[in-house]
């Protein structure tokens, strides 16, 4: 199953999106990325348009860093996914919810 994050940032108007596949091939680099995550005292947000600079940037308080850690917890205990299973477990709840509704199964 994918992870998602929806974040609501009080300066964008909408919902928004972000997919991770944290349990992918890439392994040690996933596993590393969920510690420092879990640590950080801040996350930072870039939000690009088409180009590779960001057009606007947001940090904010990591209030998930336990979370970060119980992913990362929870990857070490089972098998990785191949990158098609998590695009088919994506495309498939993209197919039953739009990002509001995302955002409030999720208790937006």
């Amino acid at each position: 199953m994918p992870l998602l994050v929806m974040a609501h940032i009080p300066h964008l108007d909408g919902h928004y999106e972000f997919w991770f596949n944290f349990h992918g091939r890439e392994g040690p680099f996933v596993k590393e990325a969920l510690s420092l995550l879990g640590t950080q005292p801040l996350l930072i947000l870039n939000v690009h348009d088409r180009g590779p600079e960001p057009v606007r940037t947001f940090a904010f308080p990591n209030k998930m860093g336990r979370f970060f850690m119980g992913v990362r917890k929870a990857l070490t205990e089972s098998a990785p996914w191949e990158d098609r299973d998590f695009e088919e477990a994506k495309a498939a709840l993209q197919r039953r919810h739009s990002p509001e509704g995302l955002f409030r199964l999720l208790g937006g």
